[in-house]
């Protein structure tokens, strides 16, 4: 037969699973509303490298020599720009760029397919409409950082978990002391025990039960207190019929004549008769 789970484990696995769910529930809030903010941060440095691109392009491109700039570090793999000129020659582009456009778009922001990785890029001429620019950027990059911002949200829970389960497992005990003091109180009387409990001490809720046990307790007593009267009573009635049974019985033995036997015992019958028709109306 399964044991039944304690009123203290309910409270705990309840109180846990609400405060897991808000917990949840309030960093997807926060991790959608970041990754927004995020993006549009991520977003707005795209323009900004677009900018500076299309400033330079037209006073320093004709001095630049090589067709494309190189990777100066691990992460500039998840950044590629181009820059083409009257937008059908590629002038400048990153290592990592390809020879065909990194966007269909020619101005604002768009979203790519290319080398087998999808791309964030934005598109923009120059103030004289001769250079065209794309600066991209990898869209699983923006996800990996997003999954730390996750990471990051969710790890306080991870570790506070377990304090948590502890604090309220402490308080949740301390609520219902008052109870498990009432199981005991109940445990420890004896059989013949039917004073009133003590509600004095007792939570609200409890109140009604203790008040039930109280009438209980009343009603026992008072049952029992009949049952005394009844014995008393029927010791009483039965006391004399019994006596003169026995009395009857001494002259029967004692008597020095057959008639004089005959009558005691009648009278011993007699009495039985009277005793058991007592009996019977009690």
């Amino acid at each position: 037969m399964r044991g039944h789970v304690s009123l203290k484990q309910r409270l705990l696995l309840l109180v846990l699973a609400a405060v897991i769910a808000v917990w949840i529930g309030a960093a997807a809030f926060t991790y959608h509303d970041a990754r927004e903010e995020f993006d549009e941060m991520l977003d707005a440095h795209l323009v900004q490298a677009a900018s500076l691109l299309t400033a330079q392009a037209s006073h320093e491109l004709d001095e630049i020599e090589t067709e494309h700039a190189p990777l100066l570090h691990k992460y500039s793999r998840s950044v590629a720009f181009q820059v083409w000129e009257k937008g059908n020659l590629l002038r400048l582009h990153s290592a990592n760029a390809p020879q065909e456009h990194l966007a269909d778009k020619a101005r604002g922001f768009s979203d790519s397919a290319i080398g087998g990785h999808r791309w964030r890029v934005f598109s923009t001429w120059d103030e004289n409409g001769e250079y065209l620019v794309h600066v991209a950027e990898r869209a699983d990059v923006r996800d990996e950082l997003a999954r730390g911002i996750a990471g990051n949200l969710l790890r306080p829970l991870l570790i506070s978990l377990p304090l948590l389960a502890v604090l309220l497992w402490v308080v949740v005990a301390r609520g219902l002391r008052p109870l498990v003091d009432l199981t005991h109180e109940v445990e420890r009387r004896e059989p013949d025990n039917l004073a009133p409990l003590d509600a004095e001490a007792a939570p609200r809720e409890v109140l009604p039960l203790i008040g039930r046990l109280n009438r209980l307790f009343a009603r026992i007593d008072e049952s029992i207190q009949k049952e005394r009267r009844f014995t008393a009573d029927a010791a009483h009635e039965l006391r004399t019929p019994v006596a003169a049974i026995k009395a009857q019985a001494q002259v029967a033995r004692s008597a020095s004549g057959e008639v004089e036997r005959i009558h005691a015992l009648d009278n011993a019958i007699l009495g039985c008769d009277r005793a058991a028709h007592l009996i019977e109306q009690l």
